[in-house]
């Protein structure tokens, strides 16, 4: 790819089919319910991690050593152990969908935050994460998309960061 006249064009057709073939969409793993064996809830882990569990896996959850019992419906079933074990559950993210109301008031946010303007106790909160985006790439107002670049061994990457759903 290269730039033209502010847009970038792709050089051959071979180059525009692989782009194509690697857009996508990422999806969040599905939550399954994590339940002890008499059925007293303990929380949610991420179907990713649970599908590399195998009965009799132990792993840390909750202040807890879990021993993996049974999976069924969508519900992992654990019981206590001594066993011991390092394997913590990791959440890949895109968990907390933002929906098309918090998604325009979040950019009107981001817009009075550019603009100077009073900003809430809420994003006041959240400005050095904000600042920090800002630094590091751009801070996205009402009108704009983010769109990032970022070249590779593997080679040149597009990443599109749309707040709506």
């Amino acid at each position: 790819m290269s730039p033209f006249k502010g847009y970038y064009r792709v050089s051959t057709a071979q180059i525009s089919r692989l782009h194509r073939l690697s857009i996508g969409t990422i999806t969040g793993n599905q939550q399954v319910q994590v339940v002890y064996t008499n059925r007293r809830k303990l929380g949610f882990v991420d179907e990713g991690f649970v599908s590399r569990l195998k009965k009799g896996d132990v792993f840390f959850f909750a202040g807890r050593q879990l021993e993996f019992f049974q999976m069924k419906d969508m519900v992992l079933y654990v019981k206590n152990t001594r066993k011991k074990s390092t394997t913590v559950p990791v959440w890949t993210g895109g968990n907390l969908a933002i929906s098309d109301c918090l998604s325009h008031h979040l950019r009107q946010q981001i817009t009075q935050i550019k603009s100077g303007a009073q900003i809430s106790p809420e994003v006041e909160c959240i400005m050095p994460i904000l600042a920090a985006q800002d630094r590091i790439s751009h801070l996205p107002e009402e009108q704009e998309l983010l769109i990032e670049t970022w070249k590779s061994r593997e080679g040149q990457h597009l990443y599109a960061f749309p707040f709506e759903v």
